[in-house]
C-alpha cells in the first residue's frame, strides 16, 4: 500500500526558494566574477600599453647609440617589477638584444603582451615586446570567489534551516525583504535596511546577508585600494622613468655636444695643419726649422734650392750648407742678435749645394717660441743670385748710359768743330789747281778730319745716337767687303800669325741696318779676337738663320723671334768672368796702344747692336778662347739696287733760293759755301727767331733747319711758325744726332729728309735735289 504523503508547502517552498536562491546566487557570483575578471584584465592591458610606451621611449637613445650597458640596465630595472613577466628587445635587423621571461604556472592565466617599433628621427632602429603577469588579478579573483562561495554556502545553510519557519509564519514579507536586499546588492548598495523584517527568525539570515554585503564591500574597497596602489605605483614609476629619461637625454645631449665639439676641434686642427703644410710646401722660398743648429724639418723648395733629396738633411748640422766655418759663425752671430730679442733676423750669405755650386741667398729667421728663443728657429731662404746679377747689370747699364751721355755730349761738340776741318778742305780743293803744293797738306788735313769724324761716330754709336739711316742688306756681303777692306789688311799686318776663316750661310735672310756701323762692328770684333791671340791662331766667322720660340738666357736674355746670327770665335787666351762683365765698357781695353788706342771698340759693338734692337751673347773661359754672338732681327724686305756713281752736275742747282738756319757759325759758313758751289742762292740766319723774321717778308724754295738750336726755338717750333705764313714750305732737317721723336714729328707736318752732319757735297746736294723734285 502506497503511502501517498503530501509534501509540505514550506518544504516545497523551502526547496524551491533554496533552489531559486542557489541559482540566483550562483548567477550573481558568476556575473560578478566575470565582470571583476574583465575589469582586472582591461586594467592589466592598459598598464601593458602604458609600460610599452615608456619602455620604448626610454630605450630609443641607448638603442640608437647601441649602448648595451645602458640597455641592459634599463631592461633589468623593468624586469624587477613583479607585474612585468617578460621583456624582449630586437635590433633593426631583428636580432635579439635583450630577453628575460619569468616562469609562470599553467593556471596563472594569460599574459598581457604588447610590442612596439622603436623609431629614431623617423628611422626604425628596433622593436620591444613586453608581457604583464595577471598574478595579482588572479589572486584577487580567487579571494572574491572564495568569499562569495563561503557567503553563498552560509546563505544556503541559513535558508535551509530557517525557511520552513519563516515560510510558515510570514512568507511574503520576508521574501520581499530578501528581494529588496538582493536588488540593493545588485545596485551596489551593500548596507540595506534590515529592520523591515520584524521576525527574529529572519535575523540570522539577514545578518548573513548583511555580512555578505559587508564582505563584498570590503573586497570591493580592497580591490579599489589595490587599483589605486597600482595606479600610484604606475604614476610614480612613470615619473621616475620620465625623470631618468630626461636625465639620460640631457646627459646624452651634453655628451653628443662634447663629442661634436671635439670632432669639430679635431677637424679644425687638421684643416689648419693641412693649410700650413700646403702653404709651406707651395712657398716659393725655402722654409725650415732649425733646433740646436740642426735642421729638424724643411719644405720641398728648401731641398730643391740646395740640391738634396727630401728628408736627407734631417738632423744634419746647418754647417754643411756654408762655404766655411767663418761664414757659418758670422751668420749665426748676426741672426742670434735679433732672435734673442724676439725679432726677425736677416742676413745675406752664400750657400753650397750638394753638387758643390755656390749661390747667393737671403736668410730670415724668427724664434719658434718667443718665450724660449733657444727652443728653435723658423728660417726662410731665398736664392738671390739672379737678383744680384740683375742689380749688377742694372748698375752696368746705368754706368754705360752715364758714360754714353757724356760721350754723346762731347761728340756733339766735336762734330761741330770737325765740320770745318772736314768741309773746308773739300771746298778749297775745288778751287786750287791739281799740281798745287797745297793740295797734299789739304788732303792730309781732310783725311785726319775724317778719322776724327770716325772717332766721333764711335762715340755717338756708343751713346746710341749714331744710327739714323738704315737699309736692307745681307750681312754676308758686309762681312766679305770688310774682310777685303784696307782696315783688315792693316789688321793682318799687325797679326801675321792670325788666320781668318769665314763660314757664311748662303741662305741668310736680310736685315735692316746701317751698313757702316755693322762693318765697324765686324772690324772691332775681329780686332778684339786677334788681340786675344798674341801667339797666333784662327778666327772663325760664321752666319746662320735662327728662330727662338722662347726667350734664351745668356749674357743677356734674347727674346723670341727670327734672327740672323753672327758668330766671331777665336782660340786665344779667353776671358775671366770679371773681364767678360766689363768687356763692353767704354775705354776698357787690353790692346797695345798705337793700334787702336781708343778703348771704344767693344763699346761701339754694344751700342751698334742695341741701336738695331739686337742682342749679344758670349761664351768664354780662360785659356779656351772666346765666341761673341750677335743677333739681328730679320726683315722680309728685298735688297735695293746700288746707285750708280754720281757726277758733279747731278748735284748742282739752278739758282733756287735756300735759307740755312743753324746756331753754329762754322756750320752756316760750310753749308753756305757748299750750296753756292752747287749753284744755289743762299741766305743764312743763326736762330729760329731770325728765320721767322726773314720769312715774314721773304720766301725761299727750301729751308735747311738745324734741329737743335740753343737758346731759342728748335727746328720743330721754327718750322711750325714759318708754316703759318708759308703753308707747305719745303725743308730739310740737319743734325749731328740720330733721328729723335721731334725729328719724326717735324717730318709728319711737312719737312723732308733727315740730313746727318757733317755737311758734304754729296749728302747736301742729293737731299736738296730730292726734296725740290717733290710735287
Amino acid at each position: 500500500m502506497i503511502d501517498n504523503q503530501k509534501r509540505s508547502i514550506s518544504k516545497n517552498l523551502t526547496i524551491g526558494l533554496v533552489a531559486v536562491i542557489v541559482i540566483m546566487s550562483v548567477a550573481f557570483i558568476a556575473t560578478y566574477y566575470w565582470r571583476v575578471s574583465n575589469s582586472l584584465m582591461l586594467r592589466l592591458e592598459e598598464e601593458a600599453d602604458d609600460y610599452i610606451d615608456v619602455v620604448a621611449s626610454t630605450l630609443k637613445v641607448p638603442l640608437w647609440d647601441m649602448d648595451r650597458e645602458n640597455i641592459n640596465t634599463i631592461c633589468l630595472y623593468y624586469t624587477q617589477n613583479e607585474s612585468i613577466a617578460m621583456i624582449k628587445l630586437f635590433g633593426a635587423s631583428g636580432e635579439i638584444i635583450f630577453q628575460n621571461e619569468a616562469e609562470l604556472k599553467d593556471n596563472e592565466g594569460t599574459l598581457a603582451k604588447r610590442s612596439k617599433e622603436i623609431l629614431y628621427d623617423g628611422e626604425r632602429i628596433g622593436k620591444v615586446v613586453i608581457a604583464l603577469s595577471p598574478v595579482r588579478s588572479i589572486e584577487a579573483k580567487r579571494d572574491i570567489l572564495k568569499t562569495s562561495i563561503i557567503a553563498f554556502l552560509i546563505s544556503v545553510v541559513g535558508i535551509v534551516f530557517s525557511t520552513g519557519y519563516l515560510l510558515k509564519r510570514i512568507l511574503q514579507k520576508p521574501i520581499d525583504a530578501l528581494g529588496k536586499i538582493a536588488e540593493s546588492y545588485s545596485a551596489g548598495e551593500y548596507h540595506p535596511r534590515l529592520n523591515e523584517v520584524s521576525y527574529k527568525e529572519f535575523e540570522p539570515f539577514m545578518s548573513v546577508l548583511a555580512g555578505m554585503g559587508t564582505t563584498i564591500e570590503s573586497q570591493m574597497n580592497e580591490l579599489q585600494k589595490a587599483e589605486e596602489s597600482i595606479r600610484k605605483h604606475r604614476d610614480h614609476l612613470e615619473y621616475m622613468v620620465d625623470r631618468r629619461t630626461r636625465e639620460l637625454e640631457r646627459s646624452n645631449l651634453e655628451l653628443q655636444k662634447e663629442i661634436q665639439e671635439r670632432k669639430d676641434a679635431q677637424k679644425e686642427v687638421k684643416a689648419n695643419q693641412q693649410k700650413l703644410e700646403a702653404i709651406f710646401q707651395a712657398s716659393p722660398v725655402g722654409i725650415g726649422l732649425v733646433v740646436n743648429r740642426r735642421l729638424d724639418w724643411a719644405n720641398e723648395t728648401m731641398y730643391l734650392l740646395v740640391g738634396y733629396e727630401n728628408g736627407s738633411l734631417f738632423g744634419e748640422k746647418a754647417r754643411v750648407l756654408y762655404e766655411n766655418e767663418k761664414e757659418y759663425k758670422r751668420v749665426g752671430r748676426e741672426l742670434s742678435k735679433t732672435i734673442s730679442r724676439c725679432q726677425t733676423g736677416s742676413a745675406e750669405t752664400k750657400w753650397v749645394r750638394k753638387d758643390g755650386t755656390v749661390f747667393d741667398c737671403q736668410l730670415r729667421a724668427y724664434p719658434l717660441d718667443t718665450d724660449r728663443p733657444s727652443k728653435g728657429q723658423i728660417i726662410s731662404v731665398s736664392d738671390v743670385s739672379e737678383t744680384k746679377m740683375l742689380e749688377a747689370k742694372l748698375q752696368q747699364a746705368k754706368k754705360m748710359e752715364a758714360i754714353g751721355t757724356l760721350a754723346g755730349g762731347v761728340a756733339h761738340d766735336l762734330n761741330n768743330i770737325l765740320s770745318g776741318i772736314v768741309s773746308y778742305p773739300e771746298l778749297i780743293l775745288m778751287d786750287i789747281p791739281e799740281k798745287s803744293p797745297l793740295r797734299k797738306p789739304l788732303l792730309t788735313m781732310q783725311k785726319s778730319g775724317e778719322k776724327a769724324v770716325e772717332i766721333v761716330q764711335d762715340l755717338l754709336t756708343m751713346a746710341r745716337r749714331g744710327v739714323s739711316i738704315t737699309e736692307v742688306v745681307n750681312l754676308n756681303h758686309i762681312i766679305v767687303e770688310q774682310l777685303n777692306s784696307p782696315e783688315m789688311k792693316k789688321l793682318k799686318s799687325f797679326h801675321p800669325d792670325v788666320m781668318i776663316h769665314a763660314d757664311l750661310d748662303e741662305s741668310l735672310l736680310n736685315i735692316n741696318v746701317s751698313p757702316i756701323h755693322i762693318a765697324k762692328c765686324i772690324t772691332n770684333l775681329i780686332s778684339n779676337a786677334a788681340e786675344a791671340m798674341p801667339e797666333g791662331g784662327q778666327i772663325e766667322i760664321s752666319t746662320e738663320n735662327i728662330y727662338l720660340s722662347t726667350p734664351m738666357k745668356g749674357y743677356e736674355t734674347i727674346e723670341e723671334g727670327d734672327y740672323v746670327k753672327l758668330a766671331v770665335a777665336d782660340n786665344g787666351v779667353g776671358m775671366s768672368e770679371d773681364v767678360a762683365e766689363r768687356i763692353f765698357e767704354p775705354f776698357f781695353t787690353k790692346k797695345k796702344m798705337g793700334r787702336s788706342g781708343t778703348g771704344l771698340g767693344m763699346a761701339v759693338v754694344w751700342g751698334t747692336v742695341k741701336d738695331h734692337n739686337g742682342y749679344i751673347d758670349i761664351e768664354s773661359s780662360e785659356g779656351k778662347g772666346a765666341t761673341f754672338y750677335l743677333y739681328f732681327p730679320v726683315t722680309r724686305e728685298p735688297l735695293k739696287r746700288e746707285e750708280d756713281g754720281l757726277r758733279f752736275e747731278a748735284l748742282t742747282g739752278n739758282g733756287e733760293s735756300v735759307l740755312v738756319v743753324d746756331d753754329v757759325e762754322e756750320q752756316r759758313e760750310i753749308a753756305t759755301g757748299i750750296l753756292q758751289k752747287l749753284g744755289y742762292s743762299v741766305f743764312s740766319v743763326s736762330s729760329g727767331e731770325e728765320a721767322l723774321d726773314f720769312m715774314t717778308n721773304n720766301s725761299v724754295a727750301i729751308l735747311i733747319l738745324d734741329m737743335i738750336m740753343d737758346p731759342g726755338m728748335d727746328g720743330l717750333e721754327t718750322y711750325q711758325r714759318i708754316a703759318e705764313y708759308h703753308p707747305g714750305q719745303k725743308a730739310i732737317i740737319a743734325s749731328g744726332f740720330s733721328k729723335t721723336e721731334r725729328v719724326k714729328a717735324l717730318q709728319k707736318i711737312g719737312a723732308g729728309c733727315y740730313l746727318k752732319k757733317p755737311y758734304t757735297l754729296k749728302n747736301i746736294g742729293l737731299a736738296i735735289k730730292a726734296e725740290l723734285a717733290k710735287a
